[in-house]
C-alpha cells in the first residue's frame, strides 16, 4: 500500500507508524479554489473491472503491464521476469476504472512513487478528492478544485495527520474479490460525486485500491494475489502486507545489486531471506527511482 499512496495508491505512500483512524462520519469541506495548472505531464490508462472474473483478471494482468510501461522503463530481464524502475519526477497517471452500471473512477498516481494521490469521478468535472499532506497538493497539479480528506495516505500518522488505519486496514491482510473491489471503488466514485459517505468506508476503500494499484505494480506477488482475488477470491498475506513497507529498501537493494552483484549479502523482505537480484525479482516487479 501506500508510503507517504504510500502508497502507496497507492500510493500508495505507505510508509509510517500504524495510527487508530478516526471514527467520525464527517462531510466534505469546502473545495479549495482551482489552481493554474503546472508543468507536468499527465497521461491516462484504462482499467475496465466491470466484466466477469475470468474477464476481470485477464484484464488487472494486461492493466499492471500497462501501468508498468506508463510509470517506467525496464531495468533488467524479459517476460514474466522483467523488472522496471519507476520513471523520474511528478508525472502524473489517471486512472480511469470502468465499474458496472456505466460509472467511472479517477485515480490519480504519481509516477516516481507510485503514490496514490486522489480521486473523482472520471470526466465528472467536480472536485478531485486529495490526501491531506503538506508537501504535496493534487489540485494545484491539475488545476481543478480540490477537497482535502482530512487525512494522509500513509497507514500511520504523516505530517500530523492521521492515516488509513481503519478495519481491515490495521494489517493490511485484505480480502480481496472482484465483487470486493467493485464496491469499494463504488464508494469512492459515490464520494467523489457527493462528498458525503462515510469516512471510515472511504479509507477502508482508499487501502485495499492501494493495494490493487500501487502494490500490485511494486510487487509481482502481490499482482499475482490481487488477479487470483478477482479471479475466485484471495487475501493479501501477512508476509505482503510486510512487504509493502520495504518497497524503498528494497528498490536500493535491488540497483545496488545492478552496479554490484553480490556486494550486498542478504535482504529480509517480509520475513523472508533474500540473496542477489533474483531472488528479489520473484517479489518485486518495479523498482523505485532514487529522489
Amino acid at each position: 500500500m501506500r508510503k507517504t499512496l504510500p502508497a502507496a495508491l497507492l500510493g500508495l505512500a505507505l510508509l509510517g507508524a500504524a495510527a487508530p483512524a478516526s471514527q467520525a462520519s464527517t462531510e466534505a469541506p469546502p473545495a479549495l479554489p482551482a489552481a493554474q495548472p503546472a508543468t507536468i505531464q499527465q497521461a491516462q490508462l484504462d482499467w475496465n473491472l466491470s466484466g466477469n472474473q475470468r474477464e476481470a483478471a485477464a484484464e488487472y494482468t494486461r492493466f499492471i503491464r500497462s501501468l508498468h510501461e506508463r510509470a517506467g522503463t525496464i531495468l533488467r530481464g524479459h517476460g514474466d521476469n522483467t523488472v522496471w524502475q519507476t520513471n523520474a519526477g511528478n508525472d502524473i497517471i489517471e486512472v480511469i476504472v470502468a465499474l458496472p452500471e456505466g460509472r467511472r473512477l479517477s485515480l490519480y498516481l504519481t509516477t516516481q512513487n507510485l503514490y496514490l494521490r486522489g480521486f473523482a469521478t472520471a470526466g465528472g468535472g467536480g472536485p478531485v478528492f486529495q490526501f491531506t499532506d503538506p508537501t504535496y497538493d493534487l489540485g494545484h497539479q491539475l488545476g481543478r478544485n480540490a477537497v482535502n480528506l482530512g487525512y494522509s495516505g500513509s497507514y500511520g500518522n504523516s505530517n500530523g495527520n492521521q492515516g488509513l488505519q481503519v478495519g481491515d486496514a490495521a494489517n493490511r491482510t485484505l480480502a480481496i474479490s472482484l465483487a470486493g473491489l467493485q464496491g469499494q471503488f463504488q464508494t469512492l466514485w459515490r464520494h467523489a460525486a457527493d462528498g458525503n459517505q462515510n469516512q471510515n468506508s472511504v479509507r477502508n476503500a482508499l487501502v485495499h485500491a492501494i493495494a490493487a494499484i500501487g502494490e500490485g505494480t511494486r510487487f509481482r506477488n502481490i499482482e499475482g494475489t490481487v488477479r487470483a482475488g478477482i479471479a475466485s477470491g484471495a487475501t493479501i498475506t501477512a508476509q505482503e502486507a510486510s512487504e509493502e513497507n520495504q518497497w524503498g529498501p528494497g528498490s536500493t537493494y535491488m540497483l545496488n545489486e545492478t552496479a554490484r552483484p553480490g556486494a550486498g549479502g542478504s535482504f529480509n523482505l517480509g520475513g523472508t531471506n533474500l540473496r542477489g537480484f533474483g531472488d528479489m525479482s520473484r517479489y518485486i516487479s518495479m523498482v523505485k527511482r532514487p529522489g
